[in-house]
């Protein structure tokens, strides 16, 4: 997990479905966090855990260095790294 996701995720969970309506102030009592970096709601957490799954779970394929008629030849370290910073796998 990086903080990217974590933003990613409470950006989302401010904006959408039943949350997006409650106040400003309430929501940041719902993101609140304990001294181990945890949620303290129980909601919160599950609803993070899920989120967190579902992106680790997305595999994107490997393909090493393919070149095609009229396309550069790519840095296939470069694209596996950027897919991981993105908190993906890269299936091989």
């Amino acid at each position: 997990m990086n903080d990217s996701m974590r933003e990613e995720f409470e950006a989302a969970f401010r904006s959408e479905g039943q949350f997006k309506a409650m106040s400003p102030v309430a929501l940041d009592s719902m993101l609140e966090r304990g001294s181990d970096g945890e949620y303290r709601s129980v909601r919160v957490h599950g609803t993070w855990w899920g989120w967190q799954a579902s992106r680790t779970a997305l595999m994107v394929p490997h393909f090493r260095g393919y070149s095609f008629e009229g396309c550069q030849y790519y840095d296939a370290d470069a694209v596996d790294e950027a897919i991981e910073n993105l908190s993906l796998k890269v299936k091989l």
